[in-house]
């Protein structure tokens, strides 16, 4: 049913192409996520994958990758981290748009976007396909994740996890240093 869906020709072994991608286990929900997130790319909709570190994200796309371009590797990964700065995201941008292959579709995929200060470029880039009002290569295909946000529990706390609390005036505050996945200090 796969190989109906993604049109994939009779030649191209979905079981090798899940062998280069770490013996990649397709589950009925991941079958359905990349069906809809290919149709999302089809229909040039932005697409960011929210869920817990581990969960499978990068994996569903690297195999999702290799299966709409035939087993051919045209996945940039970029790893986001509280370090990447503009200039980080727009030298690589620049080194996938100097690559030979611009003629192809190249997935760039952000990974954990929500953990560096860049936010406002990569919302650009993902979303209207320019950096810094320049115009990106039409043949990219931007695809981002990031992890939910959430607040630090006690019993978070008493694991070794450091809490940082604010208080003014006798009242407590938001303070994104309470956020599990906070990486920006």
């Amino acid at each position: 049913q796969l190989k109906n869906i993604f049109n994939i020709p009779k030649e191209i072994d979905i079981n090798e192409l899940a062998k280069k991608n770490g013996n990649y286990i397709f589950t009925r929900d991941n079958f359905l996520k990349m069906i809809l997130i290919n149709k999302r790319i089809e229909l040039n909709i932005p697409v960011i994958l929210m869920g817990e570190t581990g969960c499978g994200k990068t994996s569903l796309i690297k195999m999702l990758s290799l299966i709409i371009h035939r087993g051919e590797d045209k996945l940039k990964i970029m790893n986001i981290n509280e370090g990447i700065t503009d200039k980080d995201i727009i030298n690589f941008i620049k080194q996938c748009e100097a690559n030979k292959e611009n003629e192809k579709k190249i997935w760039i995929f952000f990974d954990e976007i929500n953990t560096c200060e860049s936010m406002g470029l990569i919302s650009e880039i993902i979303i209207k396909k320019t950096m810094n009002g320049e115009k990106i290569n039409d043949n990219f295909v931007f695809i981002g994740s990031c992890n939910p946000y959430r607040k630090m529990t006690e019993k978070m706390k008493e694991s070794g996890l450091i809490f940082l609390e604010e208080k003014k005036n006798n009242k407590y505050f938001f303070n994104k240093d309470n956020l599990v996945y906070n990486t920006n200090r």
